[in-house]
């Protein structure tokens, strides 16, 4: 097939090459042990077959502290959102006293713009 041949022009001029399972496997393998504490070994669990990797002794441990971690950055969030809701509703948050001296503070502002404008 034509496409085929464009592929395989195009793959030589890259340098690409065939790549063989085991490579592909060893490299991945590597990366995992590079980044073991973000990830898990990649596994398909079945009780009867171990084909697809084996399950991991802290996985369930693991699972429960990201859980946990949910939990607690959820409950965060939701506290930080409703205290910016609060805060953020157009209104500041006065004192009594910071209160009244900004009413005395705007009468007197509305007192001096109508006297000025007659």
């Amino acid at each position: 097939m034509a496409g085929e041949k464009f592929a395989e022009a195009e793959d030589r001029l890259l340098g690409i090459t065939e790549c063989h399972a085991d490579n592909i496997a060893q490299f991945c393998l590597e990366f995992y042990k590079d980044n073991a504490t973000l990830m898990f070994l990649p596994f398909i669990f079945r009780e009867d077959d171990s084909q697809y990797g084996e399950f991991p002794e802290n996985y369930i441990e693991a699972l429960e502290h990201l859980c946990k971690k949910w939990i607690d950055e959820k409950a965060r969030y939701l506290k930080e959102t409703e205290i910016e809701s609060a805060t953020n509703d157009g209104s500041e948050k006065l004192t009594d006293v910071e209160s009244e001296k900004k009413e005395k503070e705007i009468i007197s502002a509305l007192i001096k713009s109508r006297s000025s404008q007659r």
